[in-house]
């Protein structure tokens, strides 16, 4: 496995819909529950935590062991409607795993006003750009996708929907994503538009 380079970031950027006007404790399940999804993938998916096991109390707080330099950490909230989150997280072959697999479940949310298209030019965009890395020889390599310079993911790193879930079954991880992803669904805040990108760490400091 390629060794992460910590200059390149894992960003997504959601965005919510306008027509809303959620109260604070809508707000705050929701950031809550899009962790989660992003936990359960990263553990499910990556495999320096096949060793970590799932259990009932990786729904607290505490009760999942991820490393902090793993973790979803924070650009930009904006509170108003409409509601905006850019996360970021050091670009590693586990970290896009799991973005990858937040494009596959958010797609099946049926009730946040996705433009479906886009998300499969994106899947199509990311994997194309990952095959180009792969393909280029060393220390030529472009970033993923975007813009900032090389960083070595593989493209096996992107599963299909039929291997995705295998995986997250072999790793007694499906039950959780698919909860999570139905909290998200039952949730009051709606997502019109999510987008994955790496970018350079100035990238992200500039917003």
């Amino acid at each position: 496995m390629a060794t992460p380079v910590s200059s390149q970031l894992l960003q997504i950027d959601l965005r919510g819909d306008e027509s809303q006007l959620p109260l604070l404790l809508d707000v705050t399940s929701f950031l809550y529950d899009f962790n989660l999804l992003y936990e359960f993938l990263r553990m499910g998916l990556d495999e320096r935590y096949f060793g970590s096991s799932f259990s009932r109390y990786s729904w607290n707080r505490k009760g999942r062991p991820l490393r902090n330099e793993d973790r979803l950490r924070v650009v930009r909230l904006q509170h108003e409607s409409p509601i905006q989150l850019v996360t970021v997280a050091i670009a590693t072959p586990g970290a896009v795993a799991a973005a990858w697999g937040i494009l596959q479940i958010v797609e099946k949310i049926r009730n946040w006003p996705l433009n479906r298209e886009i998300l499969k030019l994106q899947r199509d965009k990311l994997r194309k750009e990952l095959s180009a890395v792969q393909a280029e020889p060393a220390g030529q390599a472009k970033s993923a996708i975007g813009t900032g310079g090389a960083v070595q993911i593989p493209p096996g790193s992107l599963l299909s929907e039929k291997s995705l879930r295998f995986q997250l079954e072999q790793r007694e991880a499906e039950y959780f994503v698919d909860r999570t992803a139905n909290r998200l669904e039952r949730g009051v805040v709606r997502v019109k538009e999510i987008r994955v990108d790496i970018i350079t760490g100035s990238q992200a400091e500039e917003r």
